[in-house]
Order: structure tokens, then C-alpha cells, then sequence
């Protein structure tokens, strides 16, 4: 997901000033090792939580965008949709969700996504359209889980810093910020209506537990504390995931799906240059059975070169790839086939028009030098 990728980017280049302007003094604790500690954790953090609010709407507004819709993205917290009206007529509303989260950074305002029956990108599913309801109200959580495990999997290639801690733990952790209530823009709450209208039996605490259950779950939680803590006395911020006997530590995320809730384990085992990643999704409701992830991926001085295949519901595969033009300079490009039969496909398809997707993507990416001490 390119988005996914920007965002990251974006945090990650926020603890670059920290990590290149201040060297670290000899090992203890000291101001210098505190500086550097707390610049390089702020940075990712204040920049991080803003491409984490963008890439929540983007959710929202890519979900709704596979039916039709045209989404568009405003700054505030409206409380009717009269207010949503309001905005749109005064032309405070825009389609393009990159400014939309550029300006998320600078201005620190909250925001929502809004669709209108006369703004479509092609003709809108109406045969779609009261089933979807469910997983568009869904994307936000769903694209911010997403985005740990963007973080996971950096973890384990070409490594990760200790400023994508509090981005990380608050992406698991994005349901505890939400509590049910009334009016139509509440994502919770439409949810919970979502299961109860399709007879599944999911309730406000089984999500705020599956967050909990994703983030101490996961082995890259434990790892980022650690490394933070060590920070405070020279060691360093940026790290590649732990590996025992060429296995990384586990990894759960949690996700809301049309049928239910599950939960996705996965791991990888590198060699070398040769990393290959592989998981689990586990329903924990509805009839959706057990989906698997297999992938290979090559991490070159020069190039990098990526392949994911999803297996159970539907086969979705995601191929990507990398060639170094410079200094820290990459360009990127990738190619997804999406399969809305699978949980994977239905969280990221872009169009339900014939159940699968194809999606291309290119772009540079600016790059701290990979660890490869493991």
C-alpha cells in the first residue's frame, strides 16, 4: 500500500534529526544520551499520530470509495451531518486525501470523511451499498492496525526506530479512543450497530480487548520499550526485529470484518538477505475460515524485491520492489491482485465492481542506511 508506506516514511524521517545531530556519548546515562533518546521518540511520535489520523480517514474514504462514493475529508468534529452540509457548501471539504494529511501534521485538528449520493467515481453499487456499510465504518481501525503491521514488517527487513513506539502501541490500541455514542459520524457505534443488525454476537469490549490482545501480543511491542529504555544510554534507536534461530519474535493484529472479528499471527524467518514472512488469520466469529500468508522477500545493497500470496477465502498476491538510485534515494513499485473473498482483499480492495482488484503503484522513498546487523 503506497499510502501505508508514505506514512511511515513521513514518521520515519521525523527521528532522522535526532539520530543524525546528535551522536550518542560514551555508554551510560546522560544529558546527551537523553537528548538523542527523546528527539528521535518525539519526532516519529509528533509526526507519526498526524499520518496515523490521515491514514484512519483514508479508511473510511477508500472503503467507501470501492462502492462508488467520492470521499471527501474535513477538518473539526462536526455533530450532525447538517454541519457536514455546512462545510461542504463553504467548499472547507476536498477530495484529496494527501493535503488532507499533510496539513493533519501542522494544524493538529481532528477530522472526518463524508460521501454525498451526487459525488460518485463511477456509478455507485446500490446493490453494494447496505452491505458495505459495515466495513466502511470499519476502515479506520482496520487502516490503523494496518499501519502496525506496516511497522512490523519494516522491523523485520531493512529495520526500524525506536520513534515508531508510540505510533505503534496507539495503532493497536486506536478502539480504546472511541466510545459509543449517538449521531451518524461515531465509528463505534456504527459498528456495533453493523453485528447487531447481522446477527453477530461482538459487543464495545470485545474490541477494546482485541487491541489490548494485538498489542501485548506482539513481540515488537516488547522489543521497541526495550530499545527505548536503552536509548537513555547510548544504545541504539534504530534496530532490525530479534530473531532466534532466524525466527522473529510473533506478532498479533486484530480486525473487524463483515462476518466477525479475527485475529492475524505472523512471524518470518531470515537468512542472510532472504527474509520470508508467513502468518494466520483466525476468525473469531462469523463463518469466515482460517486465511494464510506465505511471501519471500530479498533485501540487496542495491535492490529489494518482495512477494506475498494470501490463501483461504479468496488469493490475493502482493508484489513489490525497490532499486536504489542514490544515498538513501529509492525508487518503489509494486502490483496487488486483491480478492474481496478473502479478509485481506476486503480491508484494501478499491473497487468491488467485479470482486477483484488490480492495483498498480510508483514512488521514491527516502531512506535512513538498512540495518543489517542480524
Amino acid at each position: 500500500m503506497g499510502a501505508r508506506g508514505f506514512v511511515l516514511d513521513m514518521a520515519d524521517a521525523a527521528t532522522w534529526p535526532g539520530e543524525r545531530w546528535v551522536s550518542p556519548a560514551a555508554p551510560g546515562l546522560s544529558l546527551r544520551n537523553a537528548v538523542r533518546a527523546l528527539s528521535v521518540f518525539l519526532g516519529g511520535t509528533l509526526v507519526g499520530s498526524a499520518g496515523q489520523f490521515g491514514f484512519h480517514e483514508l479508511g473510511h474514504g477508500s472503503r467507501a470509495a470501492a462502492v462508488g462514493y467520492r470521499p471527501f475529508y474535513g477538518r473539526g468534529s462536526p455533530g450532525s451531518v447538517d454541519a457536514v452540509l455546512a462545510d461542504r457548501r463553504r467548499g472547507a471539504l476536498t477530495t484529496h486525501w494527501l493535503p488532507f494529511t499533510l496539513g493533519s501534521v501542522f494544524s493538529g485538528t481532528g477530522g472526518y470523511t463524508a460521501v454525498f449520493d451526487d459525488e460518485a467515481r463511477f456509478p455507485i453499487l446500490t446493490d453494494e451499498v447496505a452491505g458495505w456499510g459495515g466495513p466502511t465504518a470499519m476502515g479506520g481501525l482496520n487502516f490503523e492496525m494496518l499501519l502496525a503491521d506496516g511497522i512490523e514488517e519494516r522491523s523485520q527487513a531493512g529495520g526500524t526506530s525506536t520513534g515508531m513506539l508510540a505510533l505503534y502501541a496507539s495503532s493497536k490500541l486506536a478502539a480504546r479512543d472511541y466510545a459509543p455514542g449517538s449521531g451518524p459520524l461515531n465509528d463505534i457505534t456504527n459498528i456495533l450497530d453493523f453485528y447487531q443488525e447481522a446477527g453477530e454476537d461482538v459487543s464495545y469490549e470485545d474490541i477494546r480487548s482485541g487491541g489490548l490482545v494485538a498489542l501485548f501480543g506482539s513481540g515488537l511491542f516488547y522489543e521497541l520499550v526495550l530499545r527505548f529504555g536503552r536509548s537513555f544510554t547510548g544504545g541504539d534507536t534504530r534496530f532490525t526485529a530479534f530473531r532466534y534461530g532466524g525466527f522473529t519474535l510473533p506478532n498479533t493484529a486484530f480486525y473487524l470484518n463483515a462476518e466477525g472479528t479475527s485475529y492475524r499471527v505472523t512471524s518470518s524467518w531470515r537468512s542472510g538477505s532472504l527474509v520470508l514472512p508467513f502468518g494466520v488469520e483466525l476468525p473469531q466469529s462469523g463463518s469466515t475460515g482460517t486465511e494464510y500468508t506465505v511471501g519471500a522477500r530479498y533485501e540487496g545493497e542495491r535492490w529489494h524485491a518482495a512477494a506475498t500470496t494470501y490463501l483461504g477465502q479468496g488469493l490475493g498476491t502482493d508484489l513489490q520492489g525497490g532499486l536504489r538510485l542514490g544515498a538513501g534515494l529509492w525508487a518503489t513499485g509494486g502490483y496487488a491482485r486483491i480478492d474481496r473473498k478473502s479478509l485481506a482483499g476486503a480491508r484494501v480492495i478499491g473497487d468491488l465492481r467485479n470482486g477483484k482488484g488490480n492495483e498498480w503503484y510508483l514512488g521514491l522513498r527516502v531512506s535512513p542506511p538498512r540495518d543489517r546487523s542480524r
